[in-house]
């Protein structure tokens, strides 16, 4: 069965074994780990974003769909993506939303396209209690200026074009992540980081 990214599906069981102590990675979840990267900052991108014109797409307070507009999703993907379309939540209190690419699954498995999901965190907990965070995660490149702590991995866990960025803000984790089979006509991370500052940007 199809699916999207994995880290962005696992990430509430990855929440919860990282604030027990239990030492999880994200890079263990299956597929390729990402590799090994030497810790530098992604730049920061402007926070000046247009508004978000998507339509309400998903119940509940939070309407993920509507954190990121078409001509951003595209954009950060290097390709025209299909339309938002709201995904089952990961766990309870968490949303997620996908646009999805065409051609093959990547590695016969991942759908195509850009995902994104927010997973509250535990009350009382922070985002340096989490491994990605705290640099205990080989590969995980701090982004500056983004939310309260951000990283990005690429290549991701689905091949060596994907891309995965968390930022924790306002006592959650966002999730952006990339699929795809081919190239990026650009710097995926920092497409992947404008798309992941105008997000934060509309975030509540």
């Amino acid at each position: 069965m199809k699916r999207n990214a994995l880290l962005v599906s696992t990430l509430p069981g990855l929440l919860a074994l990282s604030l027990l102590g239990c030492g999880a990675s994200p890079a263990t979840g299956g597929g390729t780990s990402s590799p090994a990267r030497p810790s530098q900052s992604v730049s920061s991108v402007p926070s000046a974003t247009p508004q978000a014109t998507s339509p309400p797409a998903q119940s509940g307070s939070l309407d993920v769909c509507a954190l990121a507009t078409q001509s951003e999703i595209d954009a950060a993907a290097g390709v025209s993506l299909g339309p938002a379309t709201p995904q089952p939540p990961p766990n309870p209190g968490s949303a997620k939303c996908s646009w999805a690419g065409s051609g093959p699954a990547v590695g016969g498995l991942f759908v195509p396209g850009i995902t994104i999901a927010v997973v509250p965190l535990p009350a009382g907990a922070s985002a340096q209690q989490l491994p990605f965070f705290n640099g205990q995660v080989p590969g995980a490149r701090p982004i500056s200026g983004l939310g309260d702590a951000a990283v990005a991995f690429s290549p991701g866990q689905v091949g060596p074009h994907s891309v995965e960025i968390y930022v924790a803000t306002h006592g959650s984790v966002l999730t952006l992540a990339l699929v795809t089979g081919s190239p990026h006509t650009a710097d995926p991370v920092q497409s992947m980081t404008t798309l992941a500052q105008a997000v934060v940007g509309r975030f509540p």
